[in-house]
């Protein structure tokens, strides 16, 4: 039996069938059986099952911690809720420039509204109104390093916000600064 984690986290176990190690003896618990014609089914199933030299068996069992890692390292097995968030992440950053619905994310997740909304909540200590302003911060930010010398609209147009004046009331409450001063900081620095 050999542990599978993704993420730091166990996940699974992957189980190699039933074998016996060359030179084993039979167990005493086959002797025990009262029933000779049992004992005798036991001993044919116990003789009848592979056998290995240890080498053998842990080149065997090399192969499949080989196997698991390439399996974990190449993200063939995601824990569920990882490629769900994966998925809303998705989603969400394919749809910055327009506007996003959390009812039309769930149809397209095949997930109700509350689901996702407890999810988002309880798994990431977020919601979607949350996770959606901070993508799009990312953006504001990108597209004025980017274009340092563009204007408040044309960086709230960039960054999927109709309105300059949202843009500026969300980034003053998020960072702490309006997207003006930012930018006009971010040119003093080039």
């Amino acid at each position: 039996v050999a542990p599978v984690t993704v993420r730091n986290r166990l996940t699974a176990f992957l189980m190699l069938g039933q074998f016996r190690i060359d030179g084993d003896p039979v167990p005493e618990w086959i002797g025990q059986i009262e029933d000779e014609h049992q004992r005798k089914r036991m001993l044919d199933n116990y003789e009848s099952l592979a056998s290995f030299s240890r080498a053998r068996l842990n080149g065997i069992i090399g192969l499949f911690r080989s196997l698991i890692d390439y399996v974990v390292i190449r993200e063939l097995a995601v824990l569920q809720e990882d490629r769900l968030y994966d998925n809303i992440v998705s989603y969400i950053r394919g749809q910055l420039r327009s506007e996003i619905k959390l009812p039309d994310m769930a149809r397209k997740l095949g997930k109700s509204v509350s689901t996702l909304s407890q999810y988002l909540r309880k798994k990431h200590g977020t919601s979607f109104k949350s996770l959606v302003t901070e993508f799009r911060l990312e953006l504001v930010d990108q597209f004025i390093k980017e274009h340092p010398d563009s204007s408040i609209a044309e960086i709230a147009a960039a960054s999927g916000y109709k309105y300059q004046f949202y843009l500026s009331r969300i980034f003053k409450k998020q960072r702490g600064i309006a997207p003006g001063v930012y930018r006009e900081q971010f040119r003093g620095r080039r």
